[in-house]
């Protein structure tokens, strides 16, 4: 059962799990893959800054800014903490633009099916799962942009030799 408005509050004497291994992890639902974060930038709108009140306060500020290459939101955000929605209500789907770092190509032990791992970086680092079909095929250097499942994981995504322990 839920309360609404939410209230973070009401669950301060609850216990708290603790993991030291705790990660953000997303599972690709509809995204676009850019070589470069140059060929990002390209196809992107820039928000002009030049009549914004942060500009008239930083005048070192660029006149143009960009949302990403490293950038994730959920837009259930702002609903759930005003209280205009409840968990309920809520979606995994968040947006994400992220650079990748390192790619490999893993294989599913219960399906057999191979996909890309991919780490990148969002803001902060992840772990992100592309399809094996995914065209053009991430790489290091290239931009992940579009929708994807928001996860958390504790380790499920080593290799077999990797203790989630160590």
């Amino acid at each position: 059962m839920h309360s609404r408005p939410f209230n973070p509050r009401r669950f301060a004497d609850c216990p708290v799990s603790r993991f030291h291994d705790y990660r953000v992890g997303a599972i690709a639902v509809d995204v676009e893959v850019f070589d470069s974060e140059e060929d990002w930038e390209k196809v992107q709108t820039p928000i002009s800054m030049k009549d914004s009140p942060a500009k008239r306060m930083d005048e070192d500020l660029p006149d143009e800014v960009y949302i990403g290459p490293r950038f994730v939101a959920s837009p259930w955000l702002f609903a759930l903490y005003s209280g205009e929605a409840g968990p309920e209500d809520a979606s995994p789907i968040g947006m994400l633009k992220a650079v990748c770092n390192e790619v490999t190509i893993v294989t599913n032990r219960l399906t057999g099916n191979q996909w890309y791992k991919v780490n990148a970086d969002c803001g902060f680092p992840i772990t992100l799962g592309l399809p094996i079909d995914t065209t053009p095929a991430p790489h290091p250097g290239s931009v992940v942009d579009g929708k994807a499942f928001l996860t958390g994981t504790t380790g499920f995504w080593l290799a077999d030799y990797e203790d989630p322990y160590a």
